[in-house]
Formats: structure tokens, sequence, C-alpha cells
């Protein structure tokens, strides 16, 4: 399991994390991943998955100030376009032939770098018609 963070100016980071993740080790994640790209300006979102949820992450998150959506709906791929990210990346890894799971973290690393500024600068952008597509289609699926 992989765990990643975009920002608008066409920064990221991935890394990987436990294959079973409790709100402790999302908080672990958050402080050894997040904190350290978050800068005060940023905004988190996350969806509502429960240990994003967590009063432990939450608290976490509101003793070191990091600004997040609290609402975002859950299991909405039109309007988190990390999930635009996690695809290019499956596509992408579709050509590397790794041949463990140290490997297939190389391969990810490097193929999530390799996606262009530009893609991720274009996803923010999209972020107004995809809420306006949304709006429009009663919250039913959009073309995103």
């Amino acid at each position: 399991m992989i765990w990643g963070g975009i920002k608008s100016d066409g920064s990221r980071f991935i890394r990987k994390s436990p294959s079973k993740v409790n709100s402790a080790a999302y908080g672990k994640i958050l402080k050894d991943s997040l904190f350290p790209f978050y800068e005060k300006d940023d905004i988190l979102i996350q969806d509502n998955a429960p240990i994003h949820k967590a009063k432990a992450t939450v608290k976490l998150l509101e003793d070191n100030i990091i600004c997040y959506v609290s609402d975002w709906p859950s299991q909405s791929p039109d309007l988190n376009i990390i999930e635009n990210m996690w695809s290019v990346l499956k596509r992408n890894l579709w050509k590397s032939r790794t041949k463990n799971i140290d490997e297939l973290c190389i391969a990810c690393q490097e193929e999530w770098s390799s996606i262009p500024n530009s893609y991720i600068t274009a996803l923010f952008s999209s972020i107004p018609r995809r809420l306006a597509d949304v709006i429009h289609n009663n919250g039913s699926n959009c073309k995103y």
C-alpha cells in the first residue's frame, strides 16, 4: 500500500505504508510525510475514510495547525483529483517488470516523479469544473 500527496504547483510525494493502517499508523504517516511537505497556506483534502475522521487524527491535525476539509465526500473519484494520479501511476507501472516489493516501491517512486508537473496543475485547475459538474448531475458520476 502506498500513500501520497500532491500540490497545485506540481510538487508531490509518495511513500510506502503498512498494508493495514489504523489511526496510529496513519498519524505516523502524516507526521513523517505530510507535515514536512505542508505549508501554512495549504489545505489538506482527504476523503472520509474512518482513519481520516478518527478522533486521534483530527486531534493530530488540529494540534499541528493543519487546515483540512472535514466534510469532503467519501468515495467520490470525480472530486478526488489524486485518483487521477493513482490511475496514471498504475497504468505506467504495467510497463515495469518488478520482481519483488522493493523493486515495486522503487518503480512507484520513479513513475510518480515522472508524471509532469503540468498534469498536476491541470488537475487542480479542473476542480471548479468538477464541482460544477457534480452539482449539475445532482451528485451522480461525471466524466472525471
